[in-house]
This record gives C-alpha cells, sequence and structure tokens, in this order.
C-alpha cells in the first residue's frame, strides 16, 4: 500500500517521487509529453519528473504567529485561537486587529520555479483523522515573498504591507476569504 492519503488524483496519493530522487529530472519534454501533469500543473523546464505528477514544492517549515512591526512573524501562545462563532463584520474586525490574529509563515525551497514574490495557497481544513470537512470549503490564501531565511524563501500571508490576518472560527459558515481578513 503506498504512503499519503491514497486518494486519487491527490499530490498526496502517496504514488508521486520523494524530493532528492534521481528521477525528479530524469523526463525530456517532447510531443509526447503532456504539458501538464494529472493533477493540471504544467510540466515546466526541460528536465521533466517521471510520472503522473509534476514537481511540486513542498513547505518546509512553517509557523503560525502574530505579525511584529518589521514584518516578521513572532510565535505566540495559543497558535490557534479558535472563536465558537464570528457574529458579525464588526467582531471579526475587532478580533483582525488583535493579538489573537495570526500570520502563516512558510518557508519554501529556493528555486526558479519559487522565484515570484506572491503565490495563492489552497487551505482546506482537516479533521483529526487528516480528512478533509466536507461542508468546509477550501480557501484560496495569497502569500507574499518576505525575504529568505536558512537558505530558503519565507512566504507569509501577512507582511507589513501586503495580505490579511487570519483568524480561526468552529463555524463552518464563517469560513471564507473577507475584505478584512481570512477566517478558517
Amino acid at each position: 500500500k503506498p504512503a499519503g492519503e491514497n486518494m486519487y488524483m491527490s499530490y498526496d496519493a502517496g504514488i508521486n517521487l520523494a524530493e532528492g530522487s534521481p528521477l525528479l529530472k530524469a523526463g525530456q519534454k517532447n510531443d509526447f509529453v503532456p504539458d501538464f501533469d494529472i493533477l493540471g500543473v504544467e510540466r515546466y523546464g526541460k528536465e521533466l519528473q517521471l510520472g503522473a505528477y509534476s514537481n511540486v514544492f513542498r513547505t518546509g517549515k512553517y509557523v503560525l504567529g502574530k505579525l511584529k512591526q518589521d514584518g516578521s512573524v513572532a510565535v505566540v501562545v495559543p497558535a490557534i485561537p479558535i472563536f465558537d462563532k464570528i457574529p458579525d463584520g464588526w467582531y471579526r474586525q475587532y478580533i483582525a486587529k488583535s493579538k489573537l490574529a495570526r500570520t502563516f509563515k512558510a518557508q519554501i525551497q529556493i528555486h526558479e520555479r519559487t522565484k515570484v514574490s506572491s503565490a495563492t495557497v489552497q487551505i482546506r481544513l482537516l479533521n483529526k483523522d487528516g480528512k478533509a470537512y466536507e461542508n468546509v470549503p477550501a480557501v484560496d490564501v495569497e502569500f507574499f515573498r518576505n525575504g529568505e531565511e536558512n537558505g530558503k524563501y519565507v512566504f507569509q500571508s501577512m507582511t507589513s504591507t501586503k495580505g490579511k490576518p487570519i483568524i480561526f472560527s468552529y463555524n463552518e459558515s464563517d469560513v471564507k476569504v473577507y475584505d478584512d481578513a481570512i477566517v478558517l
């Protein structure tokens, strides 16, 4: 049985190549190779990953924290303060400006494909068994490159000049991107 969630047409189906595999650059672009992989990711460059999946960059270290004045992210406790419900826009705006709002920070491998100023990441909430909640939509979150750290690019959901704070709610109907915040 392959590792991973074993979901057909999912990058984590357990049949993708491991980081560092020599097969990541063993394929060649020609008229017989589709331009896109099984997930719709464009096959990039002249040396291609063999198999159904294009090479997807996974995050290295990531943290949830509070945005500091210099634009960096400080780890705080609790990492994920969760509200029962966000009753209205005023309350959401209040939380977004409070010490309970959070910012995602991820370190991403430096590569020609990751040398971008921003990227949209689809975030799907999972239950304790690692399965997606059926009634909770995935949320597209814009991440912005904010320098380098430990030889990797730093991408954050909010910097000192861009992005939105992230708030967590148990109420499924709260989950979406608003003008002033992102609720997960």
